[in-house]
Protein backbone atom coordinates (compact mmCIF):
# COMPACT_ATOMS: atom_id res chain seq x y z
CA UNK A 1 0.00 0.00 0.00
CA UNK A 2 1.08 3.62 -0.81
CA UNK A 3 0.42 6.44 1.69
CA UNK A 4 0.15 9.61 0.34
CA UNK A 5 -0.01 13.08 2.30
CA UNK A 6 -0.35 16.24 1.43
CA UNK A 7 -2.74 18.91 0.00
CA UNK A 8 -5.63 18.61 -1.95
CA UNK A 9 -5.09 20.43 -5.38
CA UNK A 10 -8.48 19.56 -6.56
CA UNK A 11 -9.51 17.72 -9.69
CA UNK A 12 -8.16 14.22 -8.06
CA UNK A 13 -4.52 15.91 -7.30
CA UNK A 14 -2.93 15.86 -4.47
CA UNK A 15 0.57 18.36 -3.60
CA UNK A 16 2.48 15.32 -1.88
CA UNK A 17 4.36 16.44 1.13
CA UNK A 18 5.07 13.32 3.09
CA UNK A 19 3.71 9.54 2.57
CA UNK A 20 4.96 6.15 3.60
CA UNK A 21 8.50 4.45 2.59
CA UNK A 22 6.85 3.77 -0.37
CA UNK A 23 5.62 7.07 -1.53
CA UNK A 24 9.56 8.26 -0.24
CA UNK A 25 11.40 5.77 -2.21
CA UNK A 26 9.33 6.45 -5.35
CA UNK A 27 10.17 10.02 -5.45
CA UNK A 28 6.85 10.95 -4.75
CA UNK A 29 7.40 13.89 -2.28
CA UNK A 30 7.00 17.05 -3.44
CA UNK A 31 4.90 16.63 -6.57
CA UNK A 32 1.70 16.40 -7.29
CA UNK A 33 0.16 13.11 -8.07
CA UNK A 34 -3.36 12.42 -9.64
CA UNK A 35 -5.84 9.73 -8.55
CA UNK A 36 -8.62 8.38 -9.86
CA UNK A 37 -11.14 8.59 -6.63
CA UNK A 38 -14.31 7.39 -8.67
CA UNK A 39 -14.10 3.95 -6.86
CA UNK A 40 -12.46 5.46 -3.57
CA UNK A 41 -13.90 5.64 -0.03
CA UNK A 42 -14.09 9.30 0.76
CA UNK A 43 -13.88 10.49 4.83
CA UNK A 44 -14.99 13.57 5.53
CA UNK A 45 -17.05 15.92 7.39
CA UNK A 46 -20.57 17.03 5.49
CA UNK A 47 -18.93 20.86 5.02
CA UNK A 48 -21.60 21.94 2.24
CA UNK A 49 -24.56 19.99 4.63
CA UNK A 50 -26.30 18.50 1.56
CA UNK A 51 -26.85 15.60 3.71
CA UNK A 52 -23.74 13.27 1.82
CA UNK A 53 -20.01 13.11 2.43
CA UNK A 54 -18.67 12.85 -0.88
CA UNK A 55 -16.10 14.40 -3.02
CA UNK A 56 -17.58 17.78 -3.12
CA UNK A 57 -16.94 18.06 0.39
CA UNK A 58 -13.43 17.79 0.31
CA UNK A 59 -11.89 21.92 -0.53
CA UNK A 60 -8.47 22.65 -2.52
CA UNK A 61 -6.19 23.02 0.03
CA UNK A 62 -7.63 20.66 2.28
CA UNK A 63 -4.63 18.53 3.93
CA UNK A 64 -5.54 14.80 2.85
CA UNK A 65 -4.22 11.11 3.02
CA UNK A 66 -4.90 9.14 0.47
CA UNK A 67 -4.34 5.37 0.47
CA UNK A 68 -3.29 3.39 -3.17
CA UNK A 69 -3.00 -0.53 -3.63
CA UNK A 70 0.05 -0.25 -6.44
CA UNK A 71 2.93 -2.60 -7.23
CA UNK A 72 5.70 -2.67 -5.22
CA UNK A 73 8.39 -1.74 -7.50
CA UNK A 74 6.54 -0.11 -10.37
CA UNK A 75 3.45 1.59 -9.76
CA UNK A 76 2.38 2.05 -13.51
CA UNK A 77 1.10 5.61 -14.48
CA UNK A 78 -1.21 8.17 -13.23
CA UNK A 79 -3.51 8.19 -12.54
CA UNK A 80 -3.42 5.92 -9.54
CA UNK A 81 -6.73 4.00 -8.17
CA UNK A 82 -6.69 5.21 -4.95
CA UNK A 83 -8.63 3.00 -2.18
CA UNK A 84 -9.88 5.86 0.47
CA UNK A 85 -9.08 9.56 0.82
CA UNK A 86 -9.39 10.84 4.38
CA UNK A 87 -9.84 14.98 4.60
CA UNK A 88 -7.76 15.42 7.71
CA UNK A 89 -8.58 19.46 7.57
CA UNK A 90 -12.62 18.54 7.83
CA UNK A 91 -12.64 15.08 9.34
CA UNK A 92 -15.82 13.12 9.46
CA UNK A 93 -18.01 13.70 12.75
CA UNK A 94 -19.44 10.70 13.84
CA UNK A 95 -22.86 9.57 12.30
CA UNK A 96 -25.53 10.58 15.30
Amino acid sequence: AYVFKGLYAGEGSVEVKAGNARVRKGGFVGTTVSFDLTEARIVVDDTNADGQRTLDDVATGDTVLVKAMLPRKDPGSQPFAAKRLVDQTHPAEPAS
